[in-house]
């Protein structure tokens, strides 16, 4: 997304982000569980409602300290991306 941000030809941010789309879409492809089936998909979005909260509502300090914990270098990374989409769409309980 940043690096988007700062490109001044729209054909090469569109083919950036079918880049990004596209990884995604092999990435989830390639993984042992496959496609969420939209079963899956409605199910996990009745687990967590689009109702917003407020920031005091949801403490992540425990969130953040597990990430660090991990020796997995991505889980911080998740963390990282999960806790900013929270704050930029709302608090949505999702994140």
């Amino acid at each position: 997304e940043n690096v988007c941000n700062v490109i001044d030809d729209e054909d090469t941010t569109r083919k950036a982000l079918e880049q990004f789309w596209l990884t995604g879409i092999c990435l989830l492809g390639a993984s042992s569980a496959g496609f969420p089936t939209p079963e899956m998909l409605q199910s996990a979005a009745g687990e967590f409602p689009n109702d917003d909260i407020d920031s005091e509502d949801f403490d992540w300090t425990n969130t953040i300290q597990r990430g660090c914990a991990e020796v997995e270098e991505h889980n911080i990374k998740l963390v990282y991306v999960c806790k900013t989409l929270w704050n930029r769409y709302g608090r949505w309980k999702g994140f």
